[in-house]
């Protein structure tokens, strides 16, 4: 791991040198929905956060490495019946941070307003944290907060 990351960490000082560097941030949501076949459990439309700084390397007029660090959040709001039949409700979430890679090319100039681009890449991601909130039908709230060990 620490080969890999010693070695991108060093393209990107070399394509610095050649190129040029554009660094950002961006925030944006992920919107999930869960259902079940079974009828165990359906989901709301879940809206969590995504936190990036991407960096983005010019190596051509087109053609670029964007490496970005992101803080984002992967979960559900649930609405479940357990097995006595007994409807509950809760949330759960995990944080984590992800460094994607992405190779992109860009289509329209560079001094327009709106330019789009297509990238495509594999990421490293951490789970920093976990959370969980339950409301019981019976009225109880139930709380977990956990990090998690890798």
């Amino acid at each position: 791991m620490k080969k890999i990351t010693l070695a991108i960490i060093g393209l990107f000082f070399f394509l610095q040198l050649t190129a040029q560097t554009e660094v950002g941030i961006r925030v944006g949501t992920n919107i999930s929905k869960v259902s079940s076949r079974n009828g165990g459990a359906a989901g709301n439309a879940t809206a969590l956060i995504d936190i990036a700084l991407p960096v983005r390397i010019g190596i051509t007029k087109g053609l670029f490495i964007m490496p970005e660090l992101h803080f984002i959040q992967k979960g559900q709001k649930l609405n479940f019946t357990d097995i006595g039949g007994i409807e509950s409700r809760g949330k759960y979430f995990t944080n984590y941070i992800e460094l994607p890679v992405l190779l992109g090319y860009g289509f329209g100039a560079s001094d327009d307003f709106f330019t789009f681009y297509g990238a495509v890449g594999p990421f490293v991601g951490y789970a920093i944290s976990s959370r969980v909130v339950s409301n019981i039908g019976s009225g109880d709230k139930l709380r977990q907060k956990s990090r998690i060990r890798q």
